[in-house]
C-alpha cells in the first residue's frame, strides 16, 4: 500500500468511525448483514469499492464542473429517491457526528508537478494548431535545405 493509499484509506475509516446515520431502513440493514454473513471479506470489498467509487465520482464531478464551466450550463437537481436517497450524497447533511475524539480530515493537495502537468496539457491543447505549423514548415525547410546541397 503507497502511503497516499494509507492516507485516503485511514481518512475514509475516520469518517466512517466518527458518523451514523439518522434513520436505517431496517429491510436494507437485514439484506446487508446477510450478505455480509455469508461472504467473509465483504467489509473488505465494500470499503475498497466504495474508496474506488468516491475517488472515480470525485474526478468525474471535476471533469463536469470544467465542461460545464466551459459550456456556461448549471446543473439540475437529481430526483429523490428512497433508501439511497439523493439529499444524502453528502454525508454531513443526513449524519450526526460522534462527540468526543474526532481527528480533523487533512485536505489531501496534489503534488505541485501535476499541477505544471495539467496547465502543460491544456498549454498544448490551445495551441496544438500552432504547433503542428511550425513542425510542417520546419520539416519543409529542413527536406528543401537537404534538396540543395
Amino acid at each position: 500500500m503507497t502511503d497516499n493509499e494509507s492516507f485516503t484509506l485511514m481518512g475514509f475509516l475516520r469518517s466512517l468511525n466518527q458518523t451514523r446515520f439518522k434513520f436505517i431502513d431496517p429491510l436494507a440493514n437485514k439484506y446487508i448483514k446477510e450478505s455480509i454473513e455469508t461472504q467473509p471479506n465483504a467489509t473488505y470489498l465494500l470499503i475498497h469499492r466504495a474508496i474506488t467509487l468516491e475517488m472515480a465520482l470525485e474526478a468525474s464531478n471535476t471533469k463536469i464542473k470544467e465542461l460545464q464551466m466551459q459550456l456556461n450550463i448549471s446543473s439540475s437537481d437529481p430526483l429523490p429517491q428512497e433508501f439511497l436517497n439523493a439529499s444524502m450524497k453528502d454525508w454531513s447533511h443526513n449524519l450526526e457526528i460522534k462527540s468526543g475524539n474526532s481527528i480533523p480530515m487533512q485536505k489531501k493537495e496534489e503534488p505541485f508537478y501535476l499541477m505544471w502537468e495539467e496547465m502543460s496539457i491544456r498549454f498544448l491543447a490551445k495551441h496544438q494548431l500552432k504547433f503542428w505549423a511550425i513542425l510542417f514548415i520546419v520539416s519543409g525547410i529542413m527536406v528543401y535545405l537537404k534538396a540543395h546541397q
